[in-house]
């Protein structure tokens, strides 16, 4: 009984995020990237769930990544994705910044552009990553994050 509870109170709160998307707005596309730690998660990840129940598009599966693996920064750039996913604590976003910032060869991404106006978002890898019911926390976390720029990719 327990289980069901937690499974209805999980899904239940997957819906309220759903229900919050605006059914014609455009879907960002989002990257789960951090030069210090170069992996993607694509098609089949957690975070791809996160992701696409979030109303995002997974840049990595949208390019036909299974699973995770190392990807290059030029490979970032010819995907040119428009928001950038980081796992790290909120007290590392200027850590975050500055390591994205600095780096010339990320220089034209639009994520890395948009920094100050919702091109990054860092979700703390313990919310991020869960394989379980707390899973629903990173989608409510990037959703909200999401809500707080247009998707066009501008600050509300």
């Amino acid at each position: 009984a327990a289980a069901e509870a937690l499974i209805a109170s999980m899904r239940g709160r997957l819906e309220a995020v759903r229900s919050r998307i605006p059914r014609d707005a455009p879907r960002p596309r989002i990257l789960r990237y951090d030069p210090a730690d170069a992996w993607v998660a694509g098609s089949g990840t957690v975070i791809d769930e996160v992701i696409r129940l979030a109303g995002g598009i997974n840049v990595a599966a949208e390019n036909g990544v299974a699973g995770t693996r190392v990807l290059r920064k030029e490979t970032v750039v010819r995907w040119d994705p428009d928001v950038l996913l980081v796992e790290g604590e909120p007290a590392e976003r200027e850590t975050v910044i500055a390591r994205l910032r600095g780096d010339p060869v990320l220089e034209p991404v639009s994520a890395v552009r948009r920094i100050g106006s919702g091109g990054l978002i860092v979700i703390p890898t313990r919310t991020l990553t869960a394989v379980s019911h707390h899973a629903a926390g990173a989608v409510e976390a990037l959703a909200a994050a999401l809500g707080g720029r247009d998707r066009a990719g501008g600050d509300r």
